[in-house]
């Protein structure tokens, strides 16, 4: 309605309508922008999507999954005083403050353990990690090693909790919170609401890939863990809406932590709206009009798991044949690094409106995009270790290329490091390849 009144005032004001419009938006703006291009082909030229909440209800189960592995490392550490609970806005209950079951120092070590196992298999040690799959395949927290003051430490204990390892229970949560909702049987959780629309895509509740800010400020302590004196950022979200929004009948007083993942998915509202408008990939409609449409995405993402939008993305491009011809009028960029929508040590500023614009109207395809960062700081990774230009610019590459160094690389320990410091923050040593999908397997 609000485009529909936009134009008609635009028309009556100027005596002609807008020759061309845009839609640009993240988070529920990314879930909007995906409702435009499958509901209403007509109304944008282009598109930009950005880390897309378009299935809601699974994005509900994967915060709530995480939340719940937190509170289970907590109420297994006898150690630890009872919980704090701080009072949500109403209709909600009480939240829980869950920072002493995974305080700074051992998010530290989990993303010290990450960095030095994935960061270099790109081809350097840069803080960013360029090589998901081959990371899915060498990261294992419970049996992952790094390196401090010259020691080397298993990261998980092997006795008592210590300051130089994580106990178990921790291993657990942080495994789980990678793989995604199951029930206790291993199996995958759908969420219902996401098989309605026709031509829908997997409904498969996802997990939050190993990705260079996983622990970093921006990343899973942001939404899962909270701070000291809050509540995990996602009782203002997914889990705060999770029993009025995803469950029928609604229960807006629901705690949404008691949610069981073997007793409790016939609770899961079957449909909705804030769901069916987006989860289909069927957008002939639109591309049949000649027009665009961009996503992107931060790899970590606490909140939408990226892996949705890698999913989405490959899903849809199968209506049409395939990613070579999906890149006909879409294009994905993953942000390494960065979390939602913003933050993090990322490239998390640039411009995809340009580029589009000069798609749609000039028919010039877009590559890779400059991107800039200014927070590669040990601060926002919670590690000292990491070196390099705090500030930097980087190529973002159009999905499933990937961003690789071409600048000169010296081994220190058997890790390869870029001979030149400064050519971290240069953007012409930096080129994007060509990969074989899965991007993320």
């Amino acid at each position: 309605m609000t485009t529909l009144v936009a134009k008609y005032l635009i028309n009556q004001f100027y005596g002609d309508g807008p020759h061309r419009s845009y839609w640009v938006g993240c988070s529920t703006g990314g879930r909007q922008g995906m409702a435009m291009s499958q509901n209403f082909p007509t109304f944008f030229d282009g598109i930009i999507a950005g880390d897309p909440v378009y299935n809601q209800q699974a994005l509900g189960l994967s915060e709530t999954y995480g939340v719940e592995q937190i509170l289970n490392v907590y109420n297994t550490n006898p150690s630890l005083p009872p919980i704090t609970y701080l009072p949500q806005p109403a209709p909600q209950p009480p939240g829980p403050i869950l920072y002493p079951a995974f305080p700074v120092e051992d998010q530290a070590l989990l993303e010290t353990a990450l960095l030095q196992v994935c960061d270099a298999l790109d081809g350097v040690a840069d803080g960013v990690i360029d090589n998901l799959p081959e990371c899915k395949k060498r990261f294992d927290p419970a049996i992952a090693t790094y390196t401090s003051g010259g020691a080397t430490f298993k990261l998980q204990c092997t006795g008592p909790k210590a300051a130089t390892c994580l106990s178990p229970a921790q291993i657990q949560a942080v495994k789980k919170i990678n793989q995604g909702p199951r029930n206790s049987a291993g199996q995958t959780i759908a969420a219902p609401a996401g098989a309605v629309a026709d031509d829908h895509v997997t409904n498969i509740a996802q997990g939050y890939v190993w990705d260079g800010g996983w622990m970093a400020t921006a990343g899973i302590p942001s939404r899962k863990i909270g701070r000291p004196t809050t509540v995990p950022g996602d009782f203002s979200l997914g889990v705060g809406t999770f029993g009025y929004a995803f469950l029928s009948p609604a229960q807006p007083t629901y705690y949404t932590l008691d949610f069981n993942f073997d007793t409790d998915l016939g609770m899961l509202s079957p449909s909705t709206p804030i769901v069916t408008f987006s989860t289909s990939a069927d957008i002939k409609r639109f591309v049949n009009y000649g027009h665009k449409i961009i996503w992107y995405h931060g790899m970590s993402d606490p909140g939408p798991p990226a892996l949705g939008t890698v999913k989405y993305y490959e899903e849809m491009a199968q209506q049409f044949g395939g990613l070579d011809k999906a890149q006909n009028f879409s294009r994905f960029y993953p942000v390494p690094n960065m979390g939602h929508c913003s933050g993090g040590p990322a490239t998390d500023r640039f411009d995809l409106l340009t580029p589009l614009v000069n798609w749609v109207e000039n028919g010039t395809p877009p590559g890779p995009v400059s991107a800039t960062g200014t927070g590669f700081t040990p601060a926002n990774y919670q590690v000292s270790f990491v070196a390099g230009p705090t500030t930097r610019p980087r190529l973002l590459c159009p999905y499933p290329q990937q961003a690789r160094f071409t600048g000169s690389v010296s081994p220190v320990n058997g890790v390869p490091v870029a001979t030149n410091q400064a050519d971290l923050a240069d953007p012409t040593k930096y080129q994007c390849i060509s990969t074989s999908p899965p991007y993320v397997e």
